[in-house]
């Protein structure tokens, strides 16, 4: 009789803060927001009922403004797992007591600005320089190649321009909507989609950047 295989070792078995992030990640793939819903198209449709011969656009507008708040809302929650996981893990790496764990990984993730507010690239720098991970910017920049472009509209930019866009359709802010499409930037599926594969080359360098600053902090492999 061959031998049963034991149970994978607790390396090999990530964490639910790495899975929780990893999910995060992954859902910001080309596949990972899903389209909009057939219920949601109809409350569109009955939105604009009332106009005269709304266009296509005007019909699908709520959709690409629903679109647009999640994708900025998955990407902010995958911004915020891996940091509760970075936290866990520099507590327990350090060996600190048991009894005071829950304790300090609170202390490190209590009044972060990503729960406070947006998760623009300021508050996000801020939240990790907590955890030591200072020259985000700079760090992101080294991992991502499209970063920053020399013409301005590189991932750094675009991720900004979803964040304005997303602010002035949380708060109905028509003024600043027009100013925005002035610019170029669509409240639109199509726009919004087209800005997925910045945001899975921005989160995968926060990924490698947060397993760096944690090995070559303990020298060993964090999760």
């Amino acid at each position: 009789m061959s031998p049963q295989p034991g149970p994978p070792s607790p390396r090999s078995r990530p964490s639910d803060g790495r899975r929780r992030a990893e999910h995060r990640r992954d859902a910001l793939g080309s596949r990972g927001i899903v389209a909009p819903t057939s219920h949601l198209h109809g409350a569109c449709r009955r939105r604009v009922h009332r106009t005269s011969r709304p266009t296509p656009r005007e019909i699908g507008r709520p959709i690409g403004h629903a679109y647009v708040l999640r994708v900025v809302a998955e990407f902010q929650a995958f911004v915020r797992d891996l940091h509760d996981l970075a936290a866990e893990r520099v507590v327990n790496l350090a060996t600190s007591q048991a009894q005071y764990r829950a304790l300090l990984i609170g202390a490190a993730t209590e009044g972060r600005l990503i729960d406070r507010g947006n998760a623009d690239l300021r508050s996000i720098e801020q939240d990790f320089q907590r955890l030591g991970i200072g020259g985000l910017n700079g760090k992101i920049g080294a991992l991502n190649s499209r970063w920053a472009h020399p013409s301005g509209r590189g991932d750094r930019a675009y991720y900004q321009d979803l964040i304005e866009l997303r602010n002035a359709l949380a708060h109905g802010n028509q003024v600043q909507l027009d100013r925005l499409r002035a610019r170029g930037i669509a409240d639109t599926v199509t726009w919004a989609r087209a800005r997925l594969p910045g945001l899975d080359r921005t989160g995968k360098a926060l990924d490698r950047i947060v397993w760096n600053h944690l090995v070559s902090t303990f020298g060993r492999e964090p999760w």
